[in-house]
């Protein structure tokens, strides 16, 4: 995908598009240019998604379980098939808008699956982290009553390979370096250096 079709949707798009994540949208730029970074879309029912990939929040926890500011020594990103675990911890306001999404998807189950975007930055072993998107992940993993987990949609992600730099997104200060892809040839609330009072 072109950077500039990408920026002009999650940069410069509609609110309910942006990528609130503190990404260095220059050096982005940057890496697309010079061949080191590339952004695929990928489209994949969620239980196949989720079967494949474990995905990792911009929000965090402390040791204690305790909803953590980014910054805090003992933060750690909340990974989406915990969620359930972790709900009670997010703001009310995150909690009340992922049980409307939930809500959301649910009434809409049928032949045809939901459809939702999210954008993704690979982290290598199945891993990524999610630059936005956070709310409907969370909507999808969260466990309720008898209903499936993760509820199934489509999703449309927008999945970025770059070399892993706390330059590029400060998440990935909380990350273990890996064999990750680091260029194009490769397939593939303040919490967070992430997202801004959990609004992802």
């Amino acid at each position: 995908m072109p950077f500039s079709a990408f920026e002009a949707s999650f940069r410069h798009g509609d609110i309910s598009r942006k990528v609130r994540s503190r990404l260095d949208w220059s050096l982005l730029e940057r890496l697309v240019r010079d061949g080191g970074a590339a952004i695929r879309v990928r489209r994949e029912a969620s239980p196949a998604w989720a079967a494949a990939h474990t995905a990792y929040s911009v929000w965090y926890t402390d040791d204690s379980g305790t909803f953590a500011d980014f910054h805090h020594p003992a933060a750690a990103p909340i990974p989406f098939h915990r969620i359930t675990r972790h709900f009670g911890a997010l703001p009310s306001a995150s909690r009340a808008t992922v049980r409307s999404m939930a809500a959301f998807f649910e009434a809409r189950r049928g032949a045809v699956l939901p459809v939702t975007e999210i954008v993704t930055l690979e982290l290598g072993e199945g891993r990524v982290v999610v630059l936005d998107g956070n709310h409907r992940l969370a909507a999808v993993f969260l466990k309720r009553g008898n209903r499936p987990a993760p509820l199934p949609v489509m999703f449309v992600e927008y999945r970025v390979t770059a070399p892993l730099s706390a330059d590029l997104l400060p998440d990935l200060s909380h990350h273990r370096p890996t064999a990750a892809p680091t260029g194009a040839g490769t397939d593939g609330a303040r919490p967070g250096g992430g997202e801004e009072a959990a609004s992802a």
